[in-house]
């Protein structure tokens, strides 16, 4: 009979212990996979339910947006996702050529999301190609073939609306810009920390949970929930900042110097909201939007920073000369023209387009010169 030495004893109860942790690790790493995989397989469902997003396959960011070293995002070229058609050069909309053809006049819309025009029902029904479709209906002897890009991208504000221009507008050779920004400077006025160039309300989280956030939905909503950069506690405020307004003038007076140091011709839009008081007290519901993304206004301070910032479009404009056009005005503030608190319906995109082909006919020098 061989007896074990206490040496033997030892080795053999090591090895039965490091066996039972590695069986106990085993388990556990099993569990939180499958735990993972429950949590990823809920969360689609989720999102196929609240948000439309297919079972398998990239949701709409993924798909239509990619990223840029010196913006929020920006469209990939020719995506496609629903109703949403992304050209070969990575602008929403008709396609269009590079070199820009003689005989062309080509127009730059920039802004956020009511540029991009989120809701409405196709791309033919956005404001640009409306837009473009109105200037080429009405064409006069000697006048150009008109086309009109869409540089919107939703969730831009002023100061990237001017790296757009830089960037993406300026290589398309564009002869004239239309800047249409307001609501989503609005958000950044009231935030902590404010600094002018907006660092102060966006951030960028690393790379790899960026790129992982792409494939794995579970992992894109918990990038969102913690990229929000947002302090536990936000105090809502009735009324916008000075230095916040002066930051917004200051951006578009930096895209209307660029444009004329290139010969293009610069104008600026009032932003069209529903904020009347009426339809506050009558369709609340239509500004769950503003009440979830505009964190530090009241509703009284987003009718304030409404009227403040339209009227700094208006005083900037007579300032430096650049016509503009009063879409505020001339857009009814009803829900049969506006789908929420800032995006138009087919009917408000329609009115838009009519406003901005006036304004590009009486304010805009376009006419060719005849050989």
């Amino acid at each position: 009979m061989v007896e074990l030495t206490s040496n033997e004893e030892n080795i053999v109860t090591d090895d039965g212990g490091r066996s039972a942790f590695f069986l106990r690790a085993g388990q556990i790493a099993v569990t939180v996979l499958c735990v993972l995989i429950a949590a990823e397989g809920i969360t689609r469902v989720a999102d196929l339910v609240f948000n439309d997003v297919p079972l398998i396959g990239l949701d709409e960011d993924s798909v239509l947006y990619m990223e840029h070293p010196y913006l929020y995002k920006v469209p990939q070229p020719s995506a496609r996702f629903g109703k949403y058609e992304v050209n070969a050069h990575g602008f929403r909309g008709r396609d269009f050529k590079l070199p820009k053809p003689d005989g062309v006049f080509r127009i730059l819309t920039l802004g956020g999301s009511s540029t991009w025009d989120s809701n409405v029902s196709g791309t033919d029904k956005t404001w640009s190609a409306q837009l473009e479709d109105r200037l080429n209906d009405a064409r006069a002897e000697g006048d150009p073939k008109f086309e009109v890009v869409n540089g919107g991208v939703p969730g831009h504000n002023s100061a990237e609306s001017v790296m757009n221009f830089v960037w993406r507008g300026l290589p398309i050779d564009p002869d004239a810009v239309i800047v249409y920004q307001g609501y989503n400077d609005y958000k950044a006025n009231r935030f902590p920390g404010f600094r002018s160039d907006y660092s102060h309300f966006r951030t960028r989280d690393h790379t790899i949970l960026r790129a992982l956030s792409k494939k794995i939905r579970l992992i894109y909503h918990f990038r969102r929930f913690v990229t929000k950069k947002k302090p536990k506690t936000i105090q809502k405020q009735d009324a916008v900042t000075r230095p916040g307004i002066d930051a917004f003038t200051d951006n578009l007076r930096k895209i209307a110097v660029m444009a004329r140091g290139r010969g293009i011709q610069p104008m600026f839009v009032t932003f069209a909201m529903p904020l009347t008081p009426e339809n506050i007290e009558r369709d609340r519901r239509k500004f769950r939007g503003l009440d979830k993304y505009l964190t530090t206004l009241t509703m009284t301070g987003a009718q304030d920073a409404h009227r403040r910032y339209n009227r700094s479009i208006v005083d900037l404009s007579s300032q430096l000369k650049v016509p503009y056009a009063d879409a505020d005005s001339a857009i009814p503030k009803n829900f049969e023209h506006f789908t929420d608190h800032t995006h138009f319906t087919d009917q408000g995109s329609a009115q838009m387009a009519k406003v901005l082909a006036e304004a590009v006919r009486s304010s805009l020098s376009y006419r060719l010169t005849q050989p």
